[in-house]
């Protein structure tokens, strides 16, 4: 069994206000409803290869990607989170489950992911 704690990992982040030159916010780290946060894993792929995974997925939502935050695998171990690698709907994506039950525990491991986190920003293809 391959261990993912080594494996960097990326956030798609679709609105500016969750980050920045400077940091990753912790609101773009938070789970969904059904508590399954999706991730990309990085792999081999290259900057160019991730970011054309992001524009796909932001196309999809009709959004436009601002950039990702790119996490090692351990920091979500260290959370006592659970790393599926499930390939679906793409190759590399991957859920992050076994999120506590409460808000501010959640709200504790955000934080603590964003911290971990390092911004990677999408330049402008503006015309």
């Amino acid at each position: 069994m391959t261990s993912e704690s080594e494996n960097l990992f990326s956030r798609f982040v679709f609105d500016s206000d969750k980050i920045n030159n400077n940091r990753v916010h912790f609101k773009a780290f938070q789970p969904p409803k059904d508590m399954e946060l999706s991730v990309q894993k990085n792999g081999k792929l290259k900057h160019d290869e991730i970011r054309d995974i992001g524009e796909d997925i932001a196309k999809k939502r009709n959004q436009s990607l601002k950039g990702w935050g790119e996490i090692k695998g351990q920091a979500f171990l260290y959370e006592s989170l659970d790393i599926t690698v499930d390939n679906n709907p793409n190759k590399g994506h991957t859920k992050i489950t076994g999120w506590p039950d409460t808000v501010e525990r959640q709200e504790n491991i955000m934080k603590n992911l964003a911290a971990r986190s390092r911004p990677v920003l999408v330049e402008s293809n503006a015309a």
